[in-house]
């Protein structure tokens, strides 16, 4: 840790070491929840229409497969954007931590860190792709649902 002249210099310095810290962290964490969060949600969507298929309904309606091939594909979608959203918000959290670094190296001043960090592109597309990720998950979901209640009622 270098040396200040000042106890406020002192004091900005560990704000910014926590700061930095605590986004790192963040970052590590998001690394970590993604393959855990994509494969729920892979093996899920899919294994439950999958057995369905195969153990419920032994005779599915041919001319409504379409929705389970529409649900599949939704589900997919939602992976996907999940996918991307995560790769996003990596970036969001490594720019995040690019402008603490350099206006740390080049001072700040008080607030203009937050304006900075605010305006990160990565974090508005990381919003916007776990919106689409819920989004396209639930309504793949009732697509799916609405198979399985036709199928029932065909088979009875």
């Amino acid at each position: 840790m270098y040396q200040t002249e000042n106890d406020s210099a002192k004091e900005r310095y560990s704000r910014y070491l926590r700061t930095r810290e605590w986004y790192i962290d963040r970052q590590q964490n998001q690394w970590e929840q993604f393959d855990k969060h994509l494969l729920y949600l892979a093996a899920g969507s899919f294994g439950i229409s999958f057995s369905f298929i195969s153990n419920i309904v032994k005779k599915p309606l041919p001319e409504y497969a379409w929705l389970l091939v529409l649900s599949w594909f939704l589900m997919a979608l939602s992976i996907f954007s999940t996918l991307f959203s995560f790769i996003s918000s990596h970036h969001a959290f490594s720019k995040t931590i690019d402008i603490l670094d350099t206006e740390e190296i080049n001072g700040r001043k008080d607030g203009k860190e937050i304006k900075h960090i605010l305006k990160i592109p990565y974090a508005n597309l990381t919003l916007n792709l776990n919106r689409c990720s819920l989004l396209f998950f639930i309504l793949g979901i009732l697509i799916m649902l609405i198979y399985i209640m036709i199928n029932f009622g065909g088979n009875k």
